[in-house]
């Protein structure tokens, strides 16, 4: 797993022990190319998804190996009910009702 974001977002993941990339804004096309050839799943911040273009982001939201996912930006909106709102997600595609 790499994820590619933010130094903050970065941080977190990496005192997991996950692999991160914290490219410059004119990189992000370069780390997300490079990471797709190293890692089976990559997670991109919704600013670094942003950084792409359309075609490229969209190519890569339907494209099986490596699964790539974009994670919201936790810093916008309030974080509690995001966090509500994607613990319900995760039940319900396991279909635990609460």
């Amino acid at each position: 797993m790499i994820v590619i974001g933010d130094e903050v977002t970065c941080s977190g993941f990496r005192l997991a022990g996950v692999e991160t990339r914290v490219p410059a804004p004119d990189a992000i096309d370069e780390a997300v190319t490079s990471a797709l050839g190293e890692a089976a799943f990559v997670v991109l911040t919704a600013p670094v998804a942003v950084a792409l273009s359309d075609e490229r982001l969209a190519a890569l939201r339907v494209q099986e190996s490596p699964l790539v996912v974009v994670m919201p930006d936790i810093r916008r909106g309030d974080p509690a009910a995001a966090l509500d709102a994607l613990k319900a997600r995760v039940l319900g595609v396991l279909g635990v009702e609460t």
